[in-house]
């Protein structure tokens, strides 16, 4: 950071003071005790059985010819962590992305084994008309800070999300994958994926209904292997 963004930096925290997401004391947009609380995930799980997986590898017999490939989530849907994607989601405050790449960051560290080389980066898109009124999508803003610590290539375009679908929030697991069915295809201006390795970035996983259904359309499209790779997991949803 130069020393004009630094100026630029504290100018703004004189006139729009940070307050920690989970408990709202000031100073930054995660308190101390705050962070010491989040729940990181030291066990992955398979994104279909739901059963322990070393390293979130699908297992050889969950796997499916146009399914996920592995699962990465870096802690668990509740407390700071649930705080800070409400907050990113619905409280449209955007300058989290520093705090976020900051926790991805700290994460990966140990994890990057865990993703395959010369992999892209893909973001869960949002329909244009969700992402207008956000201003912006809070899945791209999670892949640039996972391209920043893997050091990958960054494409958030590759998917466009075609049709209008209503939120999943309440629709049990079915209904979640009839609502997202056909939502999304391949952008025709993007360049071919045929051969190459994904990882796909979204918040939270829930049913992993809507990666389900992007993986199924990378993987149509030619993409060699897709790994899912969430800044949470809804534990309630484990069986």
């Amino acid at each position: 950071m130069s020393y004009n963004q630094r100026v630029i930096r504290k100018l703004l925290d004189l006139l729009f003071p940070r307050y920690c997401v989970s408990c709202h004391t000031s100073g930054d947009y995660f308190c101390l005790n705050c962070f010491s609380q989040i729940q990181f995930l030291k066990t992955q799980y398979c994104p279909y059985c739901q059963n322990m997986s070393v390293d979130g590898s699908t297992h050889l017999q969950c796997q499916k010819r146009l399914g996920l490939d592995g699962l990465i989530s870096v802690a668990f849907y509740h407390g700071p962590i649930q705080s800070l994607v409400k907050s990113l989601k619905y409280g449209r405050i955007k300058d989290l992305e520093g705090t976020i790449k900051q926790l991805l960051a700290r994460f990966l560290v140990d994890e990057e084994d865990l993703f395959l080389a010369q992999s892209i980066v893909v973001s869960v898109p949002l329909h244009f008309f969700k992402k207008n009124f956000r201003g912006f999508n809070q899945a791209q803003i999670l892949g640039q800070a996972v391209t920043q610590a893997l050091d990958l290539e960054f494409k958030p375009d590759v998917l466009i999300r075609q049709r209008f679908t209503t939120s999943q929030t309440g629709l049990k697991k079915r209904e979640r994958s009839e609502n997202i069915a056909g939502a999304f295809v391949i952008n025709p201006k993007v360049g071919s994926i045929v051969g190459k390795n994904i990882v796909l970035v979204d918040d939270v996983w829930t049913t992993g209904a809507t990666i389900k259904e992007c993986s199924k359309v990378l993987k149509q499209a030619g993409a060699a292997n897709v790994w899912a790779l969430t800044l949470a997991r809804d534990e309630k949803k484990m069986v």
